[in-house]
């Protein structure tokens, strides 16, 4: 499994994702070996878990072009060819387009974010180059395809031809930290103390990148509070 995005300093979407698949693999009963792969040091390393730290020395920023590129198509199928891994899955990053022998490849795809005109434009051009360029070759590589939802399913084929037999999908399942909560006194006493809000709102959990489509949000917020004169803030 590829866990680089879980490393990262900010914890989004697609790495809670993939914690919460190391997770659960960590409490099944089964005799496959797992590996986590990364291009850094694997701290907290689940027992279950063989971790594989592939660094590259001398090619400048962590996060360059030329990481990525050096990492994931030129060492990486190396490591698989030489751990005599069976089954690879990415479930944010490209995979090797080279051939690896006795390995198959899985990429799990949460949207197609990347493709859709404007969206394109969060993203630094050199990484959203190569970004698009070798994921709709890993796409195509691939020998099965995980899509979290039928919409994202059907953006796949229409994209890139891919048949509807390559995709399985997969939806995301909800960390049991998150449950319903009857005691609503208790609920409004947690949110004023960890928060400071007293009054009624609306929640909006999201990174705060023009893809998102915040703009429209607080947009349509700011109607509502004049034209129905709600109470709630948005948060």
């Amino acid at each position: 499994i590829d866990r680089r995005i879980y490393g990262a300093n900010i914890m989004s979407g697609v790495a809670r994702s993939i914690q919460l698949l190391i997770r659960g693999l960590a409490r099944t009963k089964t005799q496959h070996s797992f590996y986590l792969i990364s291009d850094d040091k694997i701290d907290g390393c689940p027992a279950f878990f063989h971790p594989l730290s592939i660094k590259i020395p001398g090619v400048g920023k962590k996060k360059s072009i030329n990481h990525f590129v050096i990492w994931e198509q030129f060492l990486l199928p190396r490591v698989l060819q030489r751990e005599k891994i069976n089954i690879f899955h990415s479930m944010v990053w490209p995979i090797p387009c080279s051939f690896v022998k006795g390995c198959k490849f899985i990429v799990t795809l949460h949207d197609v974010t990347p493709y859709l005109g404007s969206n394109l434009n969060v993203f630094p051009t050199p990484f959203r180059r190569y970004f698009v360029k070798w994921i709709a070759r890993s796409i195509k590589k691939a020998d099965k395809i995980i899509a979290v939802s039928q919409y994202t399913r059907e953006e796949i084929v229409k994209l890139f031809g891919v048949p509807y037999h390559r995709i399985k999908v997969i939806y995301n399942s909800i960390d049991p930290y998150f449950r319903p909560l009857s005691d609503k006194k208790k609920i409004r006493s947690i949110v004023a103390k960890t928060l400071g809000i007293r009054d009624r709102f609306i929640l909006n959990v999201n990174v705060l990148g023009p893809r998102k489509n915040i703009e429209t949000l607080i947009r349509a917020f700011t109607l509502l509070k004049q034209k129905r004169n709600i109470p709630h803030k948005l948060i």
